[in-house]
């Protein structure tokens, strides 16, 4: 199932970024940008949103950056587009194990 944002709907966002990131990491949330990062234990990855619709995201062998206006979630994933933007950040096996222990 997927649940879309806008932008704007910055507290819905916030909200479900941190119940998708529940224990698998770090999660730090303010007025201005929400973010995760992986245990230092885990496969290095974190994903970055901004209010103003900036976003920037790394994996391992890649990063990317660029600017947004709706967000997408999905069980184990968060979509990120906007104008000639398409990208899907999908949280390593490796990590959701950790919501089974």
């Amino acid at each position: 199932m997927q649940t879309q944002y806008s932008i704007e709907d910055w507290d819905s966002i916030s909200s479900h970024f941190t119940n998708l990131f529940n224990k698998l990491g770090d999660i730090e949330i303010n007025e201005i940008f929400i973010r995760f990062s992986s245990f230092n234990s885990d496969v290095k990855t974190s994903i970055s949103i901004n209010k103003n619709g900036h976003f920037d995201a790394s994996m391992p062998l890649h990063g990317i950056g660029g600017v947004i206006e709706q967000v997408c979630f999905t069980e184990n994933s968060v979509m990120l587009t906007g104008q000639a933007l398409n990208y899907t950040y999908r949280i390593p096996p490796e990590i959701l194990n950790k919501r089974k222990e």
